[in-house]
């Protein structure tokens, strides 16, 4: 008992010592606030602050308001922040989904530092937990507690000072204004998609919606230039396509479109009834969707799309100060992307202007010069042609048979070589078998003294000893049943009808061979294939199945078709050249054809632009060695 008041005597004391050296954090988190420009700002501060106090390498901080969502992580120390970020992240996520603090101990190999990982919810006075602070630290089994109350703490005091930071006005708290700060240098852009960045993002922080996305219009149809919250826009997305259809449907009416949840008691705007609109607004499960026609003059040329937090509604006055105010911007869009216009797009405008100026009253000759030159250049632009790729190509068996030694012996004689047409049990070689032979007589002659034994003891009447006998005979007449296997793979015969494509043993006779060791390479004649060597430019243009034709240099005059059977995935080294092997099927039979042969052949991959076969090689090199 006293041991145990000792201990807890001392686990105060530590707890007194660990708030007292935190009294000074709390200080630092309530100054932050006064010189923090945000409430991101904030919590990426405060984050810092908490991070350094308890010596974390790890520290990450979500909060989600129905204006903002903020996600900030803070990393030090030589980790790296990949190590922690998927588990600490895991652990909050847990945290805030149960509502309370958790913490957990974690163990180091070889080492006495020990570390724990501790995730506290942000709670809000007014709205719940909407985030939550985690963390990795020292701690041990002991301290675990005092530990999680002491970020606890801190968590509260952020939340508490987190609320009483003044947070930009939503779209619906009156009226609207744009961080100028950021926009009103349009001239500072090189794209349209650069300016659109600019907009929906700083809307959506500013404003505090979902999503924010700017189109630009081209003949009644709609460019995605950004959405909000991505650096890239896929036009394949679900969401996109719905977004842009509604755009689209925006742009056809030409005019301002929302749709959302309305009650016939409220003040809110009802919806404006399109269908598009509607499906947006389905799709995001009831949330207030709502595009603007931006103007220049009479002309839509840009779209502006919001999508609202859940829960949340749009009024007319906002929408139209939110037009007001970024309806200005349209004339940039469209001047930017006027200025990205490259060299086809200008050569094809000043073609029309000559087209125009071409056709007036006779001057046959010029017109029937701008037909023919017309022509020639719609069919070197449109036409197309069988795009081909010329490749090596060598014969080769579609079979071979590979000859071994079945055991270690001595070569006894040779009957073919390399190059020579065999058939199908031909005798190739012979290998010594006279001490077999002598193996054989021996056991021939014991296995008769065994049968001899056997009658001996079933004329004796003794059952035991005429199953030991027969026993005997049985195992005389195994080995001799092996020992006559073994003479007759002493024989080496042709396994089918062709050529031997490899293998001289002439001066090899009376020499030792080792089990397994090869012998003779039997090639049958009448099936072949076709080993292409593919460089590494046409790999990609390769699948199985594709036609060719080919022919050797024995025989230039008479090509032979060929078709893909399959494709090798390693690229192998050829001639100091890096290619990739590929197989083709010939069924041709003719006598002329020799294992080994080489050739070219010529692989039909689909029909091609003009332009494109007679540039392409051309293009491909200026891209590789022009960084282009």
């Amino acid at each position: 008992m006293p041991s145990h008041a000792a201990n807890q005597v001392q686990s105060e004391t530590k707890a007194d010592a660990e708030h007292g050296r935190m009294s000074g954090v709390y200080v630092d988190i309530v100054t932050l606030a006064s010189s923090a420009s945000s409430k991101r700002a904030f919590y990426s501060l405060a984050l810092r602050c908490v991070a350094s106090a308890l010596e974390s390498p790890y520290a990450t901080v979500y909060m989600r308001s129905p204006t903002e969502v903020i996600d900030e992580e803070h990393h030090s120390g030589p980790t790296d922040p990949g190590f922690w970020r998927s588990a600490v992240q895991g652990f909050l996520t847990d945290a805030i989904a149960a509502g309370q603090p958790r913490a957990k101990l974690l163990s180091v190999r070889e080492s006495s530092l020990k570390l724990g990982m501790i995730a506290v919810p942000l709670v809000a006075t007014q709205e719940g937990i909407d985030g939550g602070l985690g963390l990795v630290t020292r701690m041990t089994e002991q301290d675990v507690s005092d530990r999680v109350r002491t970020v606890e703490s801190l968590v509260a005091l952020i939340s508490k000072v987190a609320e009483s930071l003044e947070m930009p006005r939503s779209a619906g708290s009156g009226q609207v204004h744009l961080p100028h700060s950021a926009l009103s240098r349009s001239a500072e852009f090189l794209a349209p998609k650069e300016l659109a960045f600019s907009l929906t993002n700083s809307l959506r922080n500013r404003l505090g919606f979902e999503q924010v996305a700017i189109g630009l219009v081209t003949r009644n149809r709609v460019e995605l230039l950004s959405i909000s919250g991505m650096d890239d826009v896929r036009s394949k997305g679900p969401g996109v396509v719905q977004m842009r259809a509604a755009m689209e449907e925006c742009v056809d009416f030409g005019k301002l479109l929302f749709c959302q949840k309305s009650d016939s008691w409220s003040a809110v705007s009802k919806s404006t009834g399109h269908r598009l609109h509607k499906q947006w607004h389905n799709a995001t499960r009831g949330a207030a969707v709502a595009s603007i026609p931006l103007n220049t003059g009479d002309r839509c040329v840009a779209v502006l799309s919001l999508r609202h937090v859940s829960n949340s509604s749009f009024t007319l006055e906002d929408l139209q100060q939110i037009r007001d105010a970024v309806e200005p911007y349209a004339s940039a869009l469209l001047l930017l992307e006027r200025a990205q216009r490259g060299l086809v797009r200008h050569a094809y405008e000043s073609a029309w202007e000559g087209f125009a100026a071409l056709v007036q009253p006779r001057r046959y000759g010029v017109k029937l010069t701008a037909l023919l030159i017309t022509l020639f250049a719609g069919w070197f632009l449109f036409g197309s042609l069988d795009y081909e790729v010329t490749v090596p190509c060598a014969l080769q068996p579609a079979q071979l048979r590979h000859l071994t030694v079945p055991y270690e012996s001595v070569l006894a004689s040779v009957a073919v070589t390399a190059g020579d047409p065999v058939h199908a049990g031909q005798i190739l070689c012979e290998l010594d078998h006279q001490e077999l032979d002598l193996e054989w007589a021996e056991l021939r002659a014991e296995y008769a003294v065994a049968e001899q034994e056997v009658q001996r003891a079933m004329a004796g009447d003794s059952p035991v000893e005429a199953r030991l006998a027969e026993a005997n005979a049985r195992l005389f007449r195994a080995r001799l049943a092996i020992v006559e296997h073994r003479i007759d793979q002493a024989t080496i015969r042709s396994p089918v009808d062709g050529v031997v494509v490899d293998g001289d043993l002439r001066e090899r006779v009376r020499g030792v061979f080792r089990q397994g060791e090869p012998l003779f390479q039997v090639a049958p004649l009448g099936d072949w294939k076709l080993r292409l060597e593919v460089p590494e430019w046409a790999i990609s243009e390769l699948t199985v199945g594709l036609p060719g034709r080919f022919a050797t240099h024995a025989r230039p005059e008479k090509p032979e078709a060929f078709r893909v059977a399959r494709i090798r995935p390693n690229a192998e080294i050829r001639d100091g050249r890096n290619v990739f092997v590929a197989e083709a099927g010939v069924n041709i039979d003719a006598a002329w054809m020799r294992p080994g042969m080489e050739g070219v052949a010529k692989i039909t991959v689909d029909r091609r632009p003009v332009w494109w076969v007679t540039f392409h090689h051309i293009i491909n090199y200026v891209r590789l060695h022009l960084w282009l």
